[in-house]
């Protein structure tokens, strides 16, 4: 029996469905997390923190 063969018998059409849905749970999840729970401070302190000098930095010696 080869792999082909038993690749041929198996039922593999729920497997684009369960993708699906375990895509837009981590989808919804992302964005409940992005949009909500946060104030506009977090998200201003959040956009700020590329541009602050305050962070050590890291040098490969």
């Amino acid at each position: 029996m080869s792999l082909s063969d038993i690749m041929s018998h198996e039922n593999l059409s729920l497997l684009p469905q369960a993708a699906l849905v375990i895509f837009l749970l981590v989808f919804a999840a992302v964005a409940v997390r992005t949009f909500w729970g946060h104030s506009d401070a977090d998200h201003e302190d959040a956009a700020r923190m590329p541009l602050t000098d305050d962070a050590p930095s890291l040098s490969r010696d």
